[in-house]
């Protein structure tokens, strides 16, 4: 599970009952995240209000920025 408040990302551990934050310099998620979600493949996209769409990897907390070109607001790089 993975929330966030306005200082950080958070994932949460059921077995230990803790969270992990991911603080935005370690991350480079903006705190404007205003969606999150869940894959089939177990993927979690966070999107943001002006950084693009991040894909955070649970398995071993990496994440992919994604953004749009600047002369094609339907595109993702």
């Amino acid at each position: 599970l993975f929330t966030n408040n306005n200082t950080s990302l958070c994932k949460y551990n059921e077995k230990t009952n803790t969270f992990k934050v991911f603080k935005q310099k370690e991350v480079s998620i903006p705190y404007r995240i205003f969606s999150i979600a869940k894959d089939k493949n177990g993927y979690v996209w966070a999107a943001t209000l002006d950084f693009g769409i991040f894909r955070i990897d649970p398995s071993n907390d990496t994440f992919i920025r994604f953004t749009k070109k600047s002369n094609d607001p339907t595109s993702l790089l």
